[in-house]
């Protein structure tokens, strides 16, 4: 019900809706944007710390550590704010390249304390922890998460392929389309006597089969595949 597994979308367009107005009433696209030559130094630890604070104390003042889960049209003021910090993150990165690639540098130490934190987190949430400790520990754990993934793919896929670049352009529309294949399926094998290994083998090949062959013949050359993954580059 409601929008479903596009919830992500809903956040996106209200946020590129505002970037574009941001744009718009300060006359953006003519400034020259700052792009000091940082790599993990004090502005980048900056960053890091200013988005963990305010990640901790959102979550901390809503009490969830997380966005709980709505799929409903109504604006989520927590979930529209939680969305927003990170969306900022990302926008501030994309203007300093050379820290993506420190990032890339150190994308395994990165993950690797976000993983303990987030096993920490995990093991100790319900014991007698102050809650804002928590909420700075799981706040950490995803931005550094967020952060040393994003390294490790820029460390391990930083060449481009043509079998991964199909990929990354077939996955926007396989991910949109393939929440009806799966529930259709599910709905086709529910009173069937199909073991739950073999169903699941089924249903994953004929999603994965239908998803491919309706992106690469009604998808990719098209408009859509135009909106969705940008013009293809001859």
């Amino acid at each position: 019900s409601g929008l479903a597994h596009l919830w992500f979308l809903y956040y996106l367009i209200l946020f590129y809706f505002g970037t574009y107005l941001y744009i718009k009433v300060l006359d953006f696209r003519k400034r020259k944007l700052h792009k000091p030559a940082i790599g993990l130094n004090a502005n980048f630890l900056v960053i890091l710390v200013v988005t963990v604070l305010l990640t901790s104390i959102l979550t901390a003042f809503n009490n969830h550590l997380i966005p709980p889960v709505y799929t409903g049209l109504k604006i989520q003021i927590f979930n529209l704010s939680y969305y927003l910090i990170f969306y900022v993150l990302g926008w501030i990165l994309n203007h300093r390249l050379n820290v993506l690639n420190d990032l890339s540098r150190y994308s395994f130490v990165i993950s690797s304390i976000g993983l303990a934190l987030a096993i920490f987190s995990t093991r100790f949430q319900n014991r007698e922890i102050q809650p804002l400790v928590i909420h700075i520990f799981s706040a950490a754990q995803t931005v550094l998460l967020v952060l040393g993934i994003t390294g490790l793919f820029l460390k391990l896929f930083n060449r481009e392929t043509v079998f991964w670049r199909y990929c990354s352009d077939a996955s926007y529309w396989m991910y949109l389309v393939h929440l009806v294949i799966i529930v259709w399926l599910q709905i086709l094998f529910m009173n069937s006597a199909v073991s739950p290994g073999m169903r699941l083998t089924f249903v994953l090949a004929v999603t994965l089969i239908i998803t491919l062959a309706t992106y690469h013949f009604f998808v990719r050359n098209t408009f859509i595949g135009n909106i969705l993954n940008g013009k293809k580059r001859v």
